[in-house]
This record gives C-alpha cells, sequence and structure tokens, in this order.
C-alpha cells in the first residue's frame, strides 16, 4: 500500500539524527520531500494523500546528477550555509564559516553537499516508496 505524506514525513523525521552531519542530511531531506510534493502542487499539509513510487529523477527535478542540483542552485549556494548546515558550531568556527574547504582532498563546499543530498535522497526514496503498514 502506497505511503501517505504524513507517514513519510515521520519516517524521515524518525531516523536518528545525532551528529551535526546527520541533522544537516535530514533538513536536505526534508527539503527534498517539500520540493517534491510542491512540483506536485501538494504540501506537507496534505497529511492524508498517498504517493506512490517515486526515483530519484523525481528528486533530481531536471538536474542529471547531484553534483548539478548542488551546483546550480538548486540546493545551497552559500559555502558559509553549507558549513552552517552540515557542521558542529566548533568546526563551522574552525572553518571560518565556510572559508575553509571541508577537506584537505580538493573538494569544496559544493562536493560536501553532493554527498549529502545524495544520502538524503536515499532517505525519502526509502521512506516514500518502503510499502505501508497493513491497514494503515
Amino acid at each position: 500500500m502506497q505511503r501517505s505524506i504524513g507517514e513519510i514525513y515521520e519516517a524521515i523525521h524518525a531516523i536518528p539524527a545525532r551528529s551535526a552531519w546527520e541533522k544537516g542530511v535530514i533538513n536536505y531531506a526534508d527539503e527534498l520531500l517539500k520540493a517534491y510534493l510542491g512540483n506536485r502542487g501538494l504540501s506537507l499539509e496534505d497529511i492524508h494523500v498517498r504517493i506512490g513510487k517515486i526515483t530519484e529523477a523525481d528528486l533530481l527535478r531536471g538536474a542529471p546528477n547531484w553534483e548539478r542540483y548542488s551546483r546550480g542552485g538548486m540546493a545551497l549556494v552559500s559555502n558559509e550555509d553549507i558549513c552552517r548546515r552540515l557542521c558542529t558550531k566548533a568546526v563551522f568556527k574552525k572553518k571560518m564559516a565556510g572559508q575553509v574547504p571541508p577537506s584537505a582532498g580538493g573538494r569544496d563546499w559544493l562536493d560536501f553537499q553532493v554527498t549529502a543530498l545524495t544520502e538524503a535522497a536515499k532517505i525519502v526514496l526509502e521512506a516514500v516508496n518502503r510499502r505501508a503498514e497493513h491497514g494503515t
């Protein structure tokens, strides 16, 4: 049975998020769900509406992949905002509010966001495509 928007939202927010990274990924998942719903004229207020299976392409909204989604301005665009979302306050300060790259491996903050978006998409896809319990 298809899951309702309310069930999907609850499934996403039931995932334990202890670290700043995990909390940031859940935040991205929430935004991906809201964008998906908005493109279909729905919102989180439509809690009883059931949604059928979706694909990663549905979440990408025309972008070919999460890199283009991130670099194309479909998510956060400033290093500071990405750093704030995915890092602890201490790391945010250490990275000078996103002025220092997230790692020494040549990745920038938009690359860092790609990883978070990829994880968030998996969460949304699992929440939507997992069959609802019988009788709900």
